[in-house]
């Protein structure tokens, strides 16, 4: 998958991603920087994006039509809420821990999710809540049948109902997904129906539009081929749905996705293509509509003559004010940050205020406040082991960069997940311990 997601790899998709950096807890505390956008060349705006939009950079798409990619606007100084330090213990036992992903309902109340790895390097699921001023280790559990396993997404309508998925294996056998469930007091075990003849099986998002209400997706593999999974909750079970996979794309795998209500969820991902052409991708960005009974594939753009395009996280399913996140590999295998905005009923690349010249720059997660106000949160990495955090920031027309650094003046290693419960209350958690940024 990607280095900084409690995903199981595939053995198929991807195959030349950073490996998994696992490092101890650090306690960071972040400064603001503002770095200028980069303005595209003028073009005509597709009638759909409406007026006032920023000027587009026509290029051609996959599938010979047009795309768009919308550039950012000329950055102006931002007044961003600065992002402070917060000290998450680790469970007893364990040598390092990594935050995979966190649901903040509240400004008062959190849940991370994530692995802790003891002595044995054997990792076991964990869960740590917020309660406003502090993290506290919760009992989580691990499945019987799986001695190695670790949360990759949460999410929480509401203090009192929180769901979490993840994967796990027995030894060094397959990848098996599993699911707990927060009801204000304890964390439960939950059954995962999966597709027929399934040999392994990963889920990787999760979100709830109520307690009644919640969708999570991942991967399975069946043959030689790799599919998306959705799994739907009615209150009561869980059940598996199709999702389909583009024409040409064999191996299809879902990474994330976000739910505004019961019938309208974008989930994105990625999905391989089964011949390459001349210099075509290798790999491309996925995005799936949910209307409430069936997934729909909607097109997304990503960069052009690139080796693929990735997509890792994403936040906001209602029109104007949805954005995905991951990034592109170029031809020398360099990274570069990825953004996606829906426009209508297609998805178009913006352009990323990350200036870096470092070898992999990636978006791992992103969460919207509101139409005005998404952080996206990440890493850069040199190439070798010098791995530090990434975030930017959305104020409605312009991504701008805030850089992390703790207080003795290091830099983490990167930030898994993010989740903001109002404009400018965020909470953001990976390897490296937790941040927050707000009152």
């Amino acid at each position: 998958m990607n280095q900084s997601s409690w995903s199981a790899p595939s053995d198929n998709l991807a195959q030349n991603r950073l490996p998994r950096l696992i490092t101890g807890l650090l306690f960071v505390a972040i400064t603001l920087v503002v770095i200028p956008g980069i303005s595209g060349a003028t073009a005509a705006i597709p009638p759909e994006y409406g007026a006032g939009a920023e000027t587009g950079v026509l290029q051609s798409s996959i599938n010979g039509g047009e795309s768009w990619n919308v550039p950012s606007k000329e950055a102006s100084p931002l007044d961003l809420a600065s992002w402070t330090a917060q000290s998450a213990p680790a469970p007893a036992g364990s040598t390092s821990i990594v935050f995979g992903g966190t649901s903040c309902p509240t400004s008062t109340f959190c849940e991370a999710v994530g692995g802790a790895t003891g002595a044995s390097k054997v990792t076991s699921a964990m869960a740590e809540q917020w309660n406003g001023a502090s993290w506290t280790v919760q009992s989580i559990g691990t499945p019987a049948d799986l001695n190695d396993s670790s949360l990759s997404s949460v999410s929480c309508p509401s203090v009192n109902f929180c769901i979490a998925a993840g994967s796990g294996r027995k030894d060094l056998g397959p990848f098996r997904a599993f699911i707990r469930t927060w009801n204000g007091t304890t964390w439960s075990s939950q059954s995962v129906v999966v597709p027929r003849g399934t040999e392994r099986d990963t889920l990787n998002g999760v979100s709830c539009a109520s307690a009644t209400s919640c969708l999570a997706v991942g991967q399975y593999t069946k043959g030689t081929d790799d599919y998306g999974l959705s799994e739907k909750w009615n209150g009561t079970r869980w059940t598996p749905h199709p999702v389909p996979s583009p024409a040409g794309y064999p191996g299809t795998e879902l990474n994330s996705l976000s739910c505004a209500s019961i019938t309208s969820c974008v989930a994105v991902g990625t999905a391989n293509v089964t011949a390459v052409v001349g210099n075509g991708p290798e790999y491309e960005g996925l995005v799936e509509q949910w209307n409430g009974a069936t997934w729909a594939i909607r097109t997304s753009r990503g960069v052009r003559g690139v080796i693929g395009n990735y997509l890792n996280g994403v936040s906001g399913a209602y029109n104007g004010s949805c954005f995905a996140v991951g990034y592109s590999e170029a031809r020398s295998g360099r990274y570069t940050v990825l953004i996606e905005r829906r426009i209508g009923s297609s998805w178009v690349p913006l352009k990323s205020p990350t200036t870096s010249a470092s070898r992999y720059i990636e978006l791992l997660s992103v969460s919207c406040g509101s139409i005005t106000s998404c952080t996206g949160v990440g890493y850069i990495n040199n190439g070798s082991s010098a791995t530090t955090a990434l975030i930017e920031q959305w104020n409605g027309e312009i991504w701008s960069v805030t850089q992390a650094t703790n207080p003795s003046g290091d830099v983490p290693d990167e930030l898994d997940g993010v989740s903001c419960s109002s404009n400018n209350v965020c909470v953001a958690v990976g390897n490296g311990g937790s941040e927050s940024t707000g009152p």
